[in-house]
């Protein structure tokens, strides 16, 4: 613990600046931004709360500028707490167009994992100071915290095309032409074993639709 008083939890403050900034210089840098980072992501709660409130002025469809993201945390009673309209002034004022602004979303998101990687040590030490548990109990959980961890890592951000084909089996060319993909487990409906390729172990296939649609009846032919 004393390494954490000496340096503080892993964070990057100025990278968290920019990347809000960017947004409010120009909002259709959120998509990108919102595709690999949530509120959770930053280390200052005052830049939670803006992030979240760029978000929900995003799912209404409207402008994320100074004016709307002052509006909004002002309408949730935040603005002061986040340092009031000077400190949202402060994020873009006199900040350029940021074109690799991937990196900086990256840097963020590397500081909260070894934030949450801190946590869940902390988490897993006092576990086995308090001793109500026994070692392979510990050992499952950790094993657990860390497993959740990295997969939430891997599933988020948006997925380019290139990174689409090139992870696709059996490369562009089955990509494109249903005759030569590598085949999986066939349902018995033929066009749709050339869409998705059939079934493939380790896939969770979910059936959705409004009620007495034919879910029950579909899954039950292909099982």
């Amino acid at each position: 613990m004393s390494i954490v008083f000496e340096k503080g939890l892993p964070a990057n403050v100025d990278v968290e600046r920019l990347v809000l900034g960017a947004v409010l210089l120009d909002e259709n840098a959120f998509v990108a931004v919102a595709a690999g980072l949530t509120a959770a992501d930053f280390s200052l709660e005052r830049h939670r709360r803006i992030f979240r409130r760029m978000w929900e002025l995003h799912e209404r469809g409207e402008h994320i500028d100074r004016v709307t993201v002052a509006n909004e945390l002002m309408r949730c009673k935040e603005l002061e707490s986040c340092g009031g309209l000077s400190y949202l002034v402060s994020l873009d004022d006199g900040l350029p167009h940021i074109p690799n602004l991937d990196a900086y979303v990256q840097i963020i998101r590397d500081k909260a994992a070894l934030r949450q990687i801190v946590f869940a040590s902390q988490h897993l030490m006092h576990r086995c100071l308090v001793g109500e548990e026994g070692p392979d109990e510990i050992l499952a959980g950790a094993e657990e915290a860390l497993l959740r961890l990295g997969e939430a890592r891997a599933s988020r951000g948006l997925t380019s095309p290139r990174q689409i084909l090139d992870e696709y089996p059996g490369g562009l060319n089955a990509f494109l032409d249903p005759s030569q993909r590598v085949p999986g487990l066939s349902t018995g409906f033929t066009r749709f074993d050339e869409k998705t390729g059939g079934l493939r172990a380790g896939e969770l296939c979910i059936l959705a639709a409004r009620p007495s649609m034919g879910k029950t009846a579909l899954a039950l032919n292909i099982a």
